[in-house]
């Protein structure tokens, strides 16, 4: 909800999907995290297809586990015209872990097991490899972090996604700015304005 009036102001109509639990508002844990979310995102993408020529996803953290693994699986004649991963690693199980101790201040130990946890209840999610659906997604791609980010080292997931997505992929590190941030920065809503037009 945070990109909404940002890009509501700058003309662009904005539809949010809520990936916490299935589209429901609550803190229930997920029984099978990934799996429903992706049917969530292509139900979303074929009515957004009918109605406007253009589509976009911008997706933040964990959702952008949700939508690389919906665009691997999806028709071409549903796929978005573009998609901007903020905030994002290859490593879910890694993700997971790090976004609990490091942003949430669990013990990592605590942590660890909790993920563990995650993994049985949501195999969805936990067992694919991002890699091999990464492979599959053929349409112009923005990969963005803040250079402080604690969950996500941008260098690293450039060095994984250099190997794996086309050429030309645009990649933005921006200085100052921690995990899920980028929202608030200018320079990187410039390069966001800019690659969707």
């Amino acid at each position: 909800m945070k990109y909404s009036h940002i890009l509501t102001e700058n003309k662009f109509d904005f539809i949010a999907v809520d990936f916490r639990n299935h589209g429901q508002s609550s803190l229930s844990l997920p029984i099978s995290a990934g799996f429903y979310e992706k049917l969530d995102l292509i139900s979303v993408l074929k009515w957004a297809k009918r109605e406007w020529k253009q589509v976009h996803i911008l997706s933040t953290s964990m959702g952008s586990y949700a939508t690389i693994y919906a665009l691997a699986d999806i028709d071409d004649q549903y796929q978005p015209n573009s998609v901007i991963l903020e905030s994002f690693g290859v490593d879910i199980k890694i993700g997971t872990r790090d976004t609990l101790a490091f942003l949430y201040k669990f013990p990592f130990l605590l942590s660890s097991l909790i993920t563990s946890y995650a993994h049985l209840r949501s195999p969805h999610m936990f067992v694919r490899d991002l890699r091999q659906d990464l492979k599959k997604i053929k349409i112009p791609l923005l990969v963005a972090h803040g250079d402080k980010d604690r969950i996500y080292s941008s260098l690293t997931i450039q060095l994984i996604l250099r190997k794996i997505l086309p050429s030309e992929t645009q990649y933005i590190t921006i200085n100052g700015v921690g995990h899920s941030e980028l929202w608030r920065n200018k320079k990187f809503q410039e390069v966001l304005f800019k690659f969707l037009m």
